[in-house]
């Protein structure tokens, strides 16, 4: 568990820098913000739902569901670094 956490921590710790008080700092991405990629491909991962959904795209309905986990964690956490910015928890 705890090697688990050391992992978790390090990967944390690289992509988010902490700047002294409680300010972190989003990645940038080929000169765009985490959230801005995140929203882009949450995007494109719910016009695919729509898709499949219309049975324009045929995959099981297994990766439908999974599909639809991905979304909501992204959506999770695409929303979560926004209401973040707009707070000052996080900073570009």
């Amino acid at each position: 568990m705890t090697f688990f956490f050391v992992i978790i921590f390090n990967i944390t710790e690289h992509w988010l820098k902490y700047e002294g008080g409680n300010m972190l700092i989003i990645p940038v991405i080929m000169g765009k913000p985490l959230h801005l990629w995140l929203g882009l491909l949450l995007f494109l991962l719910i016009v695919f739902q729509i898709l499949v959904a219309k049975r324009i795209v045929s995959i099981p309905f297994r990766w439908h569901r999974i599909m639809g986990y991905v979304i909501l964690l992204i959506a999770l956490i695409h929303g979560s670094i926004a209401i973040g910015l707009y707070t000052g928890i996080f900073r570009l």
